[in-house]
């Protein structure tokens, strides 16, 4: 048999007894449900009647809740709420929220016990974030006892306010106990929300009786780790300042601060200077792999008694150059600072640009202070130069000066200490000059301390200057030993050596004393007059060259050390006092640094040992 059943639905209007329930107005008389609606503002209802409801939302979504914030009533759109049988007298009301901005602290108050305080913070969109919430500068009435024993904050935390489900759960179960550190603050707090580009609900509430008000300050404190794309700039820029935080002098509690950035500008000079640390310790590391001279690829500073700690650098170099033969991949460069302890501040400089100094432009007078350095580039650098560094005060400078980073500009590099007074390079000879448009000077501070410097990172100051081409000669001084040969110079312009009127005087004056000696002790007998005047003649175009039109030093002519070996009695190549005239030292005839108006045997006579033979034959 086949059996068909059918079945009848019958749906029947069913009307509930409502209420409307209007903002801050308390229910005047009982219904099944009250009626209230939101949006974009947070409702919080009667804390002495736990109820529970349902809300709906312009979504047409359905949800129940209990908690006496109204849950979703601030977010936006329209959300209606059936509070179930509202008992008389129940009240809703807007919920009383403070914005706080993140890094500022704020003066707060309680009065009695059972307040709560509402706060909101704004919560980035551009990266994960972590906070520390600092609860501190509590101050209160000693007839209330002591913050760790008496005096009760309890919070809560979370995407949307909350107060809880249970009567009297505010302080009871749903807010959590703030611990005390001392007698003025309480331990921080950490949190790491999920939520981004919103905010952030902080709730605290007094949980205990006082007799006086508690005032007490709070402060939000960002601690993630964050990233920005930021371009190198040379010494010269100021500093950037970084300042953690700042808590109350009780709160012991650390909190790490790393700060990721990325340098977007880097061909081969590539240098971190950290500075200035005080309350904690910083360390900076970069990404990129040093080479196995270094001793790694991070530094720590931190605070010291004295200071001389304080500060440090890192850079990628290729071990010789120092910081300006590094980096040459600017995708590749990333540098992290990471601050530890709170309270601490410190300042960096990413340096990956020179300062220009340009030759006969007068000098740079600067400071410098700690483990950096400075980084000068020297334009129009084809030329004769001098590089004058003059130490005002402070500890001692190390000069590092180079071509280039390429292999084939390696042919020129000097590297000296300089301590005081003024230390010179020089760029003296046309042989010595590597070419190009630019050479590189870099100028590290406390780099050394093999100089009783303790305590090394002071201050110091210098000046910078560089000469170019013919300024660095001068007119030839008729005063000193060489006063009776300069007027027979065939250029009258000579080297600025820049070391005072008696510089090359005294230098010849020991030079001479040697070559006699050296002269009497390999011939055995004395020089005559003529031969000694003929190696002061030869002492003065060494130690007082003669410049070129473009103001490089000139080699000695080849003829005048002819003219001496014929005055001394000895063989051009015999080096008997020292110079072989056949060497490169010497320019071929009266080319270079020479005399004017002496008698020069163009060519040395040769020795014929049949002379004697053929000349009494």
């Amino acid at each position: 048999f086949d059996f068909v059943e059918s079945v009848t639905v019958i749906l029947r209007e069913t009307t509930f007894d409502t209420t409307s329930i209007s903002l801050n107005s308390p229910v005047s008389n009982s219904a099944e449900y009250g009626v209230i609606s939101s949006s974009n503002q947070w409702l919080v209802t009667d804390a002495n009647n736990a109820v529970s409801y349902t809300y709906y939302s312009e979504a047409a979504s359905c949800s129940s809740g209990c908690d006496f914030v109204l849950e979703d009533s601030g977010l936006s759109g329209t959300h209606t709420y059936y509070i179930d049988t509202p008992p008389t007298g129940f009240t809703v009301s807007p919920l009383s929220i403070q914005t706080v901005s993140v890094g500022t602290s704020t003066t707060h108050t309680f009065s009695n016990n059972g307040d709560i305080l509402n706060f909101e913070f704004s919560i980035p969109n551009d990266r994960q974030t972590s906070y520390v919430i600092y609860v501190e500068n509590v101050s209160f009435s000693a007839l209330d006892g002591d913050l760790e024993t008496d005096i009760v904050f309890r919070y809560n935390l979370g995407s949307q306010p909350s107060y809880g489900c249970e009567v009297g759960g505010i302080c009871g179960g749903s807010f959590t106990a703030l611990t005390a550190s001392c007698d003025s603050a309480f331990s921080p707090i950490g949190v790491s929300p999920c939520e981004s580009n919103g905010s952030y609900y902080l709730s605290l509430a007094l949980c205990s009786d006082i007799t006086c008000d508690v005032d007490f300050s709070l402060r939000i404190i960002d601690v993630s780790e964050t990233s920005s794309l930021q371009s190198g700039v040379n010494h010269a820029s100021a500093y950037t300042s970084v300042s953690v935080t700042t808590p109350s002098a009780c709160s012991s509690s650390s909190v790490d601060l790393v700060n990721s950035l990325a340098i977007s500008n880097v061909d081969e000079l590539f240098y971190v200077s950290l500075r200035n640390v005080r309350g904690g310790s910083v360390t900076v590391e970069h990404n990129h792999a040093l080479d196995s001279c270094l001793s790694g690829d991070s530094c720590t500073a931190f605070e010291s008694q004295f200071g001389y700690d304080c500060s440090c650098n890192l850079g990628a170099d290729d071990c010789i150059s120092s910081a300006m033969c590094g980096e040459n991949n600017p995708s590749s460069t990333e540098v992290v600072f990471t601050a530890s302890n709170p309270g601490v501040y410190y300042e960096y400089q990413i340096i990956t640009q020179y300062v220009d100094i340009a030759p006969n432009s007068g000098s740079v007078s600067t400071t410098i202070i700690g483990e950096t350095a400075h980084f000068y580039r020297i334009t129009n650098s084809n030329q004769a130069l001098s590089i004058d560094l003059t130490m005002q005060y402070g500890p001692a400078l190390t000069m590092t000066l180079i071509a280039g980073c390429e292999y084939g500009d390696r042919e020129f590099f000097e590297k000296r200490v300089c301590v005081a007074g003024t230390c010179s390079m020089y760029i003296a000879t046309e042989s010595e000059q590597p070419g190009g448009d630019s050479m590189y000077l870099a100028l590290e501070s406390s780099a050394v301390t093999t100089y009783d410097n303790e305590y090394y990172e002071k201050e110091a100051s210098y000046s910078l200057s560089v000469t170019g081409g013919a300024a660095n000669c001068v007119p030839a001084s008729q005063a000193g030993i060489c006063s009776e040969y300069l007027s027979d110079y065939s250029n009258s312009m000579v080297w600025n050596f820049n070391e005072g009127s008696n510089y090359i005087s005294d230098r010849i004056d020991c030079a001479l004393d040697y070559f006699v000696g050296e002269y009497e002790d390999r011939t055995c007998h004395r020089p005559t007059t003529e031969c000694t005047n003929a190696i002061k003649g030869l002492l003065c175009l060494y130690f007082s060259p003669q410049c070129s039109s473009n103001g490089y030093q000139m080699n000695m002519c080849q003829d005048y050390c002819f003219e001496v070996a014929k005055q001394c009695d000895i063989l051009p190549e015999t080096n008997v006092i020292g110079f072989n005239c056949y060497a490169t030292f010497f320019n071929e005839g009266t080319a270079g640094s020479c005399y004017s108006n002496s008698t020069f045997t163009s060519t040395p006579e040769e020795f014929n040992p049949r002379q004697f033979f053929e000349d009494n034959a």
